[in-house]
């Protein structure tokens, strides 16, 4: 029988095949982590107390950020959820007990590479150096919810807080990467807010960043409260979008058509007739991103309203974010 010979060659990499082979697997490695990257999300809605305006505004708002993020930014619809008052069933109502249980399991279940957002309605107020949201039974405070989210493994966090005194938030939840947005960027606005509907459509046209929306939301909520002016015959309003919003926010009170336009602020105060009766502004939103815990505003480097980024830093990580791409 005529033996077989075998023969082995050793493949000996050359320097230029081998930096081939460690680039692709740098791009398989980078490509596997984007595969498994999740984008997980938490809606709560809050207890508008016995105010039917609010409990219509409320729930609106939480359908619209629900049908935003699946829809258009392309969450997986059970990696979404909603905790509402009232609520479908006791496991889905947003009761302290039920935050605190949902937060943790987001902590838990994500991974490094996961995008995480946490999005906060109804009214809110602060106490003892504490942020609160309006619950049935304990409200949930600012330090609650990072206790809670302690342990996230998740890099990126994006905090949209819609609530009133909401500025706590997001000195409690700062981390390098997390973008934290509150719709009181200072101490002591205490008055409803209207920054989540702002928000809602800087973010309707899709592939948006988190900054460019900010930007749009801050600077528009500003401009809507600037073109309203109260007398005894009701509320004179500019702009057509400014009096359509006016309309669904306080249905049943009387609204007079001013300008199909919106109007710029005038501060001249020789000038009376421009500001007098203009109503006065409860809310500025501020953005913290830099780690530190202090917010910016749009007000943050001057007298009149400019985009972020600021001195400070905060917008340049919000600038790199879009929803639903970790």
């Amino acid at each position: 029988m005529q033996s077989s010979e075998f023969r082995i060659d050793t493949f000996v990499p050359s320097r230029s095949s081998s930096s081939a082979l460690l680039a692709c697997c740098a791009f398989s490695f980078a490509l596997s982590l984007t595969a498994h990257a999740e984008c997980r999300a938490l809606i709560i809605s809050g207890d508008p107390g016995p105010d039917k305006n609010a409990a219509v505004r409320f729930n609106d708002w939480t359908q619209r950020w629900t049908a935003l993020l699946t829809d258009t930014y392309g969450f997986k619809k059970e990696r979404v959820r909603v905790l509402s008052t009232p609520a479908a069933s006791p496991n889905d109502g947003a009761t302290q007990e039920n935050c605190v249980k949902a937060l943790g399991a987001l902590a838990r279940e994500s991974s490094a590479e996961d995008q995480v957002v946490l999005i906060l309605i109804g009214h809110g107020y602060d106490t003892q150096k504490l942020s609160k949201l309006c619950l049935k039974g304990k409200d949930l405070s600012d330090i609650d919810a990072a206790k809670a989210l302690a342990e996230l493994r998740a890099r990126q966090l994006i905090c949209i807080n819609t609530t009133a005194a909401s500025s706590s938030w997001a000195k409690s939840l700062a981390r390098a990467g997390r973008v934290i947005i509150v719709a009181s960027g200072t101490e002591g606005l205490r008055s409803q807010t209207y920054f989540c509907e702002f928000m809602l459509r800087a973010l309707k046209a899709g592939n948006i960043t988190l900054l460019d929306a900010f930007n749009r939301a801050a600077l528009d909520t500003i401009h809507w409260y600037q073109n309203q002016f109260i007398s005894k015959d009701g509320t004179k309003v500019h702009g057509k979008e400014f009096q359509e919003i006016w309309k669904a926010m306080y249905p049943g009170q009387t609204m007079i058509a001013g300008g199909d336009q919106p109007q710029a602020a005038n501060n001249n105060m020789a000038d009376t007739a421009a500001w007098l009766g203009r109503r006065v502004l409860p809310e500025v939103a501020g953005l913290e991103d830099n780690g530190d815990g202090e917010l910016s505003s749009v007000y943050e480097d001057g007298k009149e309203p400019a985009p972020l980024p600021s001195k400070a830093g905060d917008g340049e990580v919000a600038r790199k974010i879009v929803l639903g791409k970790p």
